[in-house]
């Protein structure tokens, strides 16, 4: 798994949603890869939830506004913030910080909220 600057540079160059990225933020996030045999005896990897540790689907962070806005709000508890889209880019800005871009509003939610777990690691 990436490091947190290393998902920050991924998520700088990102120019649409990306599966990949979507894991990488799970992980950096607090959720764990497990490994489990299924109904055939077949070695699978499920993703657990950090809350539950139950088998989840990861969220489609990088495509959703919607999860990337959850994102965002697990990271960043009640502080402020403002976001604002174009047909081209958006822009967000959490807590005080620089404002970031990106092509979409999901990708910009999830670069700040990065950023924000970078620079607050305790969350």
């Amino acid at each position: 798994m990436k490091t947190i600057p290393e998902i920050i540079e991924l998520l700088t160059d990102a120019t649409g949603p990306n599966r990949h990225l979507d894991f990488q933020i799970a992980h950096c996030t607090g959720w764990r890869q497990h490994s489990e045999r299924d109904k055939s005896n077949d070695q699978k990897v499920v993703w657990l939830h950090p809350e539950s540790e139950e088998p989840a689907k990861v969220p489609a962070y990088t495509k959703s506004v919607q999860e990337a806005w959850r994102l965002v709000k697990q990271l960043s508890s009640d502080r402020p913030g403002a976001a604002a889209w174009e047909e081209h880019y958006a822009k967000v800005r959490l807590d005080g910080e620089e404002v970031v871009f990106a092509p979409t509003l999901a990708l910009a939610l999830c670069l700040a909220a990065v950023k924000l777990l970078e620079r607050n690691p305790e969350n």
